[in-house]
């Protein structure tokens, strides 16, 4: 029913230096340095161990039973497999082992939305009874449950249920690093213990549970305490010894967290949509150590810092887009505000944080319904099929469309000295890569293939450092244009003899453009445009020709032209224009 699996491989290094002579320097014979590699302390004994890298996997295949056809509905999976590796540094004694190990952690889980309504609806629905009046005319007459079954399709099968399969993910990472790790490499305590019932010695070197990468500390022991709220359970590492008089041992720990959603449906013939959603947060902490004679650890110093990011929903301030009040101007409006709110004790970097990450956010009203972290949908749309509308019909054997919109949010943050967080930075991304991006195939011109693509792409960025009081937006605007032209296999007579020839036409042009502004939010009057800063813009356009003749004459003539221009704030690149142009000719000769 689980279909477990298990994988575990192991490399070592060591040195056999300390066989090789005895206590008085002697050379010894390779028979007893045979015999101090067997049957000894150890079952065999490779000498005194330099590194050892261990990987241990486990994963989880459920079969979901066939109760009300869940099989056909869910999918489970899950997989962890932690990367432990230890290091001995001979020069250094005692102190100069550290160990490391990263855990990696990912569930799976699907849920096919279609099966659930094509069982709950039916896959037509139902008609209207006929009934007969005077006239004996069949005419037709929907009843209460009919139109309830109509009302339950249009609020609920439409929009939710004709999604394709959802995909839920959640993965996790942890990474943790420590030096001053007493005894040996740590495979006792995998293979020499009951594992959960014994106890890890440290004689044997870093814990079980460290070698998993549940623990923080190679000596420590996990505490699992259960709580009121989810997940219902916390943990904790209690740290352990270290190697004694250790002046500067350095601990760090991370763990990143990401749960992601994805699914796609079908709006109308040829058109599909995929909608994605994701949320991820890390947690990191450094630490610097002492011990005393004894190897009980001291802390000296400790950062902890940390992010969150997710997808995010926010336009740009123009058309009909201005009515969901996602400009600079509008950030600057909270954040004034909530300065001159006496109620509130936060200090201005705090007020401005929270003003940013609200003021660009095209429904913040999801925020208070929802959370902090839940994730606000992304998607993109593909159309294929353009070609059978009727302006298209006649010149096209293939149309379609592309269309993509992305955005972010993450919040870096530290604990400052007085325990309180504090915002770093933050920053907000959109773009539509492509807004518009089409690729036509144009029916056969001259015996030839002619083809075209367009595509139109444009994204913003905007990054807030509160201790400055100032955002900055950047903007990238990217045009491209192709077209290319192939005609193959067609005949040239030349002096009596008739040659196969092919020829290629292509044709490129790009645009793009970058812009940078800053807007100074703690000044007195508040320049809604900022303050342009540096940006240029770079075109391109190179046609090129190619034509080979019976295989063995092969010639291309090519010409690129590209101009970059800065703008008027300034710039870094200097203007300049360049003109390239070349001739390629190959003669291949066979006997």
């Amino acid at each position: 029913m689980l279909n477990p699996g298990a994988e575990y491989a192991v490399d070592v290094q060591s040195s056999l230096v300390n066989f090789e002579t005895d206590e008085f320097g002697r050379q010894r014979t390779f028979s007893a340095i045979i015999g101090d590699m067997l049957g000894k302390s150890r079952l065999i004994d490779f000498g005194t161990d330099l590194t050892y890298g261990q990987t241990i996997s486990f994963t989880l295949r459920p079969v979901v039973p066939a109760i009300f056809k869940l099989d056909r509905i869910l999918s489970l999976s899950a997989r962890y497999s932690s990367r432990y590796d230890w290091t001995n540094n001979l020069q250094a004694g005692e102190l100069g082992k550290s160990a490391g190990a990263n855990g990696n952690l990912s569930l799976t889980f699907d849920v096919n939305m279609k099966a659930i309504g094509n069982e709950i609806w039916a896959t037509t629905p139902a008609t209207p009874a006929p009934v007969q009046d005077d006239s004996t005319k069949p005419k037709p007459q929907f009843g209460i449950l009919d139109g309830l079954d109509q009302l339950s399709r249009i609020a609920f099968k439409i929009p939710i249920f004709d999604f394709e399969k959802i995909n839920i993910s959640f993965t996790q990472a942890n990474r943790v690093q420590n030096g001053g790790v007493l005894g040996r490499a740590g495979f006792a305590n995998v293979f020499g213990r009951i594992p959960f019932f014994q106890s890890s010695v440290p004689e044997y070197g870093p814990s079980l549970m460290y070698q998993l990468g549940f623990a923080s500390d190679p000596h420590g022991d996990v505490i699992v305490k259960s709580k009121g709220s989810f997940p219902f359970v916390s943990g904790y590492t209690e740290p352990g010894l270290r190697a004694p008089r250790a002046a500067n041992l350095v601990d760090i720990f991370g763990q990143n967290n990401r749960v992601s959603m994805r699914t796609s449906r079908t709006l109308w013939e040829g058109a599909s949509l995929e909608v994605n959603w994701n949320v991820g947060w890390s947690y990191n902490v450094n630490k610097t150590l002492q011990s005393d004679s004894t190897g009980i650890p001291i802390e000296n110093n400790r950062v902890v810092s940390g992010d969150v990011d997710r997808s995010y929903l926010t336009f740009p301030p123009i058309l009909f887009f201005k009515f969901f009040r996602t400009s600079i101007e509008d950030v600057q409006k909270r954040y004034e505000e909530m300065r001159v709110d006496v109620g509130d004790e936060r200090p201005s970097d705090a007020k401005l944080a929270q003003a940013f990450e609200d003021g660009l956010e095209a429904a913040p009203f999801l925020k208070s319904l929802l959370g902090n972290i839940v994730p606000r949908p992304n998607w993109s749309l593909r159309w294929d099929g353009l070609e059978k509308f009727p302006l298209l019909s006649s010149v096209a054997t293939r149309v379609s469309m592309d269309h993509s919109y992305t955005s972010g949010y993450k919040r870096r943050w530290k604990i400052s000295p007085n325990g309180d967080e504090v915002t770093e930075s933050q920053q907000v991304s959109y773009g539509f890569s492509p807004l518009v991006g089409l690729n036509l195939q144009f029916k056969e011109v001259l015996k030839g293939n002619f083809g075209a693509a367009f595509r139109f792409s444009t994204s913003t960025n905007y990054d807030l450092t509160p201790a400055a009081q100032n955002i900055l937006e950047s903007n990238t605007t990217d045009i491209t244009i192709t077209g290319s032209f192939a005609k193959q296999g067609f005949e040239i007579p030349f002096f009596g003899l008739s040659l196969s020839n092919d020829l290629d036409l292509s044709f490129s042009y790009s645009y793009s453009k970058n812009a940078q502004r800053v807007y100074d939010m703690k000044a007195v009057n508040f320049k809604k445009e900022g303050t342009p800063r540096e940006g240029s813009s770079r075109t391109i356009l190179e046609p090129r020709i190619r034509y080979i003749l019976s295989s063995r004459v092969t010639a291309s003539v090519y010409y690129k032209y590209s101009k970059t221009k800065p703008d008027e704030g300034g710039s870094r690149i200097p203007g300049q224009t360049i003109n390239e142009g070349g001739l390629d000719i190959r003669v291949a000769i066979q006997p």
